[in-house]
């Protein structure tokens, strides 16, 4: 008997690759560029070693709630729409992303539990769209109004194991949710 990948919910929208993948110990107040690693370890609470990983997150209210940007993802085609508005060129993980990805559009059509479910096993449930922060001011005035509703994804963890460049990488429509 065959039982069905509790990833596979038969809602494949679309299929790409990584091409790079990004961690940062500690925040910096400089930049909010990720440098590239070989590869990264998806733990239950994020990429280990990056800040953004745990459990719960303290904002500015000082309020400790739980984490819904454990991970967070960024398009080749978003960086190459920033290139053709403004005129600057971007490279992967200067928007601060964890996993840059291509051939899966710019992202704006995925949905709060979307799955990213990669080649090695890790699942990655979308929670909703990454909003554009004061630090991205330093690559353009612009940018941080153009990036509004379309700077990739945050996701928390379903799945652990590791991701690396090249992976392929499957968009799945949440369950329970109408393609359109």
């Amino acid at each position: 008997m065959t039982r069905k990948d509790p990833a596979d919910d038969g809602y494949t929208l679309g299929q790409g690759r990584v091409v790079s993948v990004h961690r940062r110990a500690t925040p910096s107040d400089a930049t909010i560029a990720k440098p590239a690693v070989e590869h990264i370890e998806i733990g239950p609470w994020g990429v280990q070693g990056d800040y953004h990983a745990g459990r719960w997150t303290v904002h500015g209210s000082g309020k400790k709630r739980p984490n819904h940007r454990m991970v967070t993802i960024v398009s080749a085609e978003l960086i190459a729409w920033i290139a053709r508005q403004i005129g600057i060129q971007l490279r992967p993980g200067d928007l601060g992303e964890n996993i840059h990805v291509v051939g899966l559009g710019d992202l704006t059509r995925m949905r709060p539990d979307d799955r990213l479910v990669f080649a090695s096993g890790v699942v990655l449930r979308i929670t909703g769209q990454n909003q554009p922060c004061r630090k991205l001011d330093g690559y353009h005035p612009a940018l941080k109004t153009l990036l509004r509703n379309r700077r990739g994804v945050l996701a928390v963890v379903e799945r652990t194991g590791r991701i690396r460049p090249g992976m392929s990488v499957l968009w799945q429509r949440g369950r329970g949710q109408p393609d359109g």
